[in-house]
Protein backbone atom coordinates (compact mmCIF):
# COMPACT_ATOMS: atom_id res chain seq x y z
CA UNK A 1 0.00 0.00 0.00
CA UNK A 2 2.66 2.16 1.11
CA UNK A 3 4.23 2.16 -3.20
CA UNK A 4 0.84 3.02 -4.41
CA UNK A 5 1.11 6.45 -5.05
CA UNK A 6 2.30 7.28 -8.19
CA UNK A 7 6.06 8.33 -9.29
CA UNK A 8 7.11 6.56 -5.54
CA UNK A 9 10.14 3.49 -6.48
CA UNK A 10 9.37 0.08 -5.97
CA UNK A 11 11.46 -2.57 -4.85
CA UNK A 12 11.50 -5.26 -7.02
CA UNK A 13 12.93 -8.78 -5.49
CA UNK A 14 13.54 -11.68 -7.52
CA UNK A 15 10.84 -13.87 -8.69
CA UNK A 16 8.48 -10.65 -9.13
CA UNK A 17 5.93 -10.50 -11.72
CA UNK A 18 5.02 -6.60 -12.93
CA UNK A 19 1.97 -6.39 -15.26
CA UNK A 20 1.82 -3.63 -17.65
CA UNK A 21 -1.23 -2.67 -19.23
CA UNK A 22 -1.47 -2.14 -22.58
CA UNK A 23 -1.45 1.35 -24.14
CA UNK A 24 -3.17 2.67 -26.98
CA UNK A 25 -1.10 4.42 -29.36
CA UNK A 26 -1.37 6.63 -32.97
CA UNK A 27 1.71 6.48 -35.19
CA UNK A 28 2.73 9.89 -36.52
CA UNK A 29 5.38 9.46 -40.03
CA UNK A 30 6.61 11.81 -42.32
CA UNK A 31 7.56 15.82 -41.79
CA UNK A 32 7.26 16.33 -38.06
CA UNK A 33 10.48 16.98 -35.89
CA UNK A 34 9.58 13.46 -33.67
CA UNK A 35 8.01 10.68 -35.90
CA UNK A 36 6.81 8.21 -33.73
CA UNK A 37 4.19 6.02 -31.93
CA UNK A 38 2.17 8.31 -29.51
CA UNK A 39 -0.26 7.39 -26.41
CA UNK A 40 -3.80 8.61 -26.97
CA UNK A 41 -6.03 9.03 -24.02
CA UNK A 42 -9.69 7.32 -23.76
CA UNK A 43 -11.00 9.26 -27.03
CA UNK A 44 -9.39 12.66 -26.00
CA UNK A 45 -6.60 12.91 -28.23
CA UNK A 46 -6.82 14.65 -31.10
CA UNK A 47 -4.75 15.68 -34.53
CA UNK A 48 -3.09 19.14 -33.38
CA UNK A 49 -2.07 17.87 -29.41
CA UNK A 50 -0.47 14.65 -30.80
CA UNK A 51 1.48 16.71 -33.99
CA UNK A 52 2.20 19.01 -30.92
CA UNK A 53 3.60 15.87 -28.99
CA UNK A 54 5.57 14.71 -32.00
CA UNK A 55 7.36 18.46 -31.77
CA UNK A 56 5.33 20.08 -34.48
CA UNK A 57 5.41 20.35 -38.61
CA UNK A 58 8.58 20.69 -40.29
CA UNK A 59 9.25 23.25 -42.68
CA UNK A 60 8.86 21.84 -45.60
CA UNK A 61 5.52 19.80 -44.62
CA UNK A 62 2.42 19.73 -46.64
CA UNK A 63 -0.01 21.24 -44.45
CA UNK A 64 -2.78 21.28 -46.60
CA UNK A 65 -2.25 17.16 -47.06
CA UNK A 66 -2.09 15.67 -43.90
CA UNK A 67 -3.73 12.10 -43.64
CA UNK A 68 -4.98 9.79 -41.10
CA UNK A 69 -5.16 6.58 -42.44
CA UNK A 70 -7.69 4.24 -40.27
CA UNK A 71 -8.47 0.88 -40.38
CA UNK A 72 -12.54 0.19 -40.51
CA UNK A 73 -13.97 -2.59 -39.06
CA UNK A 74 -14.37 -4.32 -42.26
CA UNK A 75 -10.41 -4.21 -42.57
CA UNK A 76 -10.83 -1.62 -45.20
CA UNK A 77 -8.16 1.26 -44.97
CA UNK A 78 -9.58 4.84 -44.93
CA UNK A 79 -8.15 7.84 -45.51
CA UNK A 80 -9.00 11.14 -44.41
CA UNK A 81 -7.41 14.19 -45.44
CA UNK A 82 -7.02 17.17 -42.77
CA UNK A 83 -6.01 20.42 -43.99
CA UNK A 84 -4.50 21.70 -40.83
CA UNK A 85 -4.37 25.47 -41.68
CA UNK A 86 -8.16 25.30 -42.14
CA UNK A 87 -8.34 23.35 -38.23
CA UNK A 88 -6.02 26.64 -37.26
CA UNK A 89 -8.52 29.33 -38.42
CA UNK A 90 -11.73 27.30 -37.21
CA UNK A 91 -12.94 26.47 -40.51
CA UNK A 92 -12.87 22.50 -39.58
CA UNK A 93 -13.03 20.66 -36.51
CA UNK A 94 -9.76 19.05 -35.04
CA UNK A 95 -10.60 15.18 -35.73
CA UNK A 96 -10.81 12.95 -32.30
CA UNK A 97 -8.02 10.45 -33.18
CA UNK A 98 -8.35 6.65 -32.64
CA UNK A 99 -6.39 3.74 -31.23
CA UNK A 100 -4.04 2.43 -34.25
CA UNK A 101 -4.33 5.48 -36.69
CA UNK A 102 -1.37 6.59 -38.76
CA UNK A 103 -0.56 10.28 -39.20
CA UNK A 104 0.93 10.80 -42.17
CA UNK A 105 2.45 14.10 -42.80
CA UNK A 106 3.62 14.66 -46.81
CA UNK A 107 6.22 17.06 -48.26
CA UNK A 108 5.31 20.19 -49.89
CA UNK A 109 6.64 20.11 -53.28
CA UNK A 110 7.00 24.05 -52.71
Amino acid sequence: DVYKRQGQDIPLLPGDVVIVGKTRQVYVLGCVNKPGGYNIGEGTETLTKIIAQAGGLTRIAARSSIRVLRSEEEGRLKIIRIDIEAVFEGKLMDPQLKEGDVIYVPESLF
